[in-house]
Order: structure tokens, then C-alpha cells, then sequence
């Protein structure tokens, strides 16, 4: 249907914006890359799709679109509510402000999912309301220069064809006491010796047994 009404605001506009001109309203409408607005200074009009600015959007892809509702402020060249650019979010007093310092780089997510980094205080802190993946085709290497702790409150697991531990081995359950293991296959020592307490894995020798049978008890060696 014909809306004469609606070509009437526009046109009046039009011929009102003959210059560059920066306007503030809400996102009506968001498609692809680009988005409508509607201007509260314009009779509550919409614009027709304007194009977002993004950091990047030709070889590499650094892209966030504006939500429903959110407040933005749009640049036009003066050819009416057609030739214009979404510049961006910005705060008007009505939502909230996150209050951090200016060294804070800071990102929330609807989810309540916290990313941010402090440039002071060298940190880089991400609290994720859900699941966290990183998936490689080739190496993956993680360092550090102090200490490194994986923590998890039911299971932690490490798969691969071969896994290979450099350093010494101390083994507490999860409170820090004293802990047993278990092993389902076999357990080749290639150098070296296992001993439990004063036991060795290979010098003990056994009681009543003139030291080289396997009747009775093992003693320590």
C-alpha cells in the first residue's frame, strides 16, 4: 500500500538536510551489514538500510552488528535519509555504564560472558558463562615464567597417541593430602628404579627366602 504520508516526510527531509548532518536515534532494523534507525527529531521516520562502519570487512573480518533498540549515532551527506553511514553505538544516560578506568579494555555479552584486559595491571581475564573451545590445525603452545594451574571440579583429561611429562611428578588428591593411582596397561621403566617407602622395585629381596626367592614378604633394597 501507497503511503503518501511517509513520502511527504521524507521528501520535507530531503529538502530540509542539504548538508552533512550527524543524527542520533535507535535501531529499528538490522540485515546483513547494515541497519535502519529511527530519529525521534524526524517525527519518529525510519531511515531507509544504512551501512555500519566496521574495523575491517575486506580480508579480514572484524564485525559487530548493533542489537534491536540500541542507541546510535548516524552521519549523512545531505542527500536525505538514503546516503548515510551508522557510526555507532553511543551512551545516552538510559543504559548502563560499565564504570571502568580508561586502562580497561572491556566487552560484556548479553549472556553475561566478561572479556577484558588491563593495561596497567598487564591482565588479561575471561569469564565465560558456558563452553570455551580452540581448535588448531598445527601446534598449539601455551608458556609462562611463573606458575600455570588447570583447575576443574569434576575431570580433567589428557588424550593423545603419546604424552610426555618433563619434570618431577608429585601426586596430591584434589584437598592436597595423600592420594592413591591406578594403571590399566603396563608400566615400562626404561632407566632408573620404583620404590615404595624404603622398598625397591629392583634391588628388594624377600623374607625367608635367603634373599633371591619370591616366598614371603618383600624388605626393602
Amino acid at each position: 500500500m501507497f503511503d503518501l504520508a511517509a513520502l511527504e516526510r521524507r521528501v520535507a527531509a530531503l529538502e530540509a538536510s542539504q548538508t552533512a548532518s550527524l543524527r542520533f536515534g535507535r535501531v529499528t532494523g538490522v540485515k546483513g551489514g547494515k541497519v535502519r534507525a529511527q530519529f525521534q527529531d524526524g517525527q519518529g521516520m525510519n531511515s531507509y538500510d544504512l551501512s555500519t562502519v566496521q574495523k575491517r570487512v575486506l580480508k579480514d573480518k572484524y564485525i559487530c552488528m548493533p542489537d534491536i533498540g540500541e542507541p546510535v549515532a548516524c552521519l549523512f551527506s545531505g542527500q536525505g535519509c538514503e546516503q548515510g553511514v551508522v557510526l555507532g553505538a553511543y551512551y545516552n544516560g538510559r543504559e548502563e555504564d560499565p564504570g571502568q578506568e580508561s586502562y580497561m579494555d572491556y566487552r560484556q555479552y548479553e549472556d553475561g560472558t566478561q572479556l577484558w584486559y588491563d593495561r596497567q595491571n598487564h591482565r588479561l581475564v575471561a569469564r565465560v558463562k558456558g563452553d570455551c573451545e580452540i581448535e588448531a590445525e598445527k601446534t598449539i603452545r601455551a608458556s609462562c615464567r611463573e606458575e600455570a594451574e588447570i583447575h576443574s571440579e569434576k575431570e580433567l583429561v589428557l588424550k593423545a597417541p603419546q604424552i610426555k611429562l618433563q619434570g618431577v611428578i608429585s601426586m596430591e588428591n584434589y584437598d592436597g593430602g595423600f592420594t592413591s593411582g591406578e594403571l590399566r596397561d603396563n608400566f615400562h621403566v626404561v632407566e632408573g628404579d620404583i620404590t615404595a617407602e624404603a622398598v625397591s622395585l629392583r634391588q628388594h629381596c624377600h623374607e625367608n627366602s635367603g634373599g633371591s626367592g619370591t616366598g614371603g614378604k618383600p624388605v626393602g633394597g
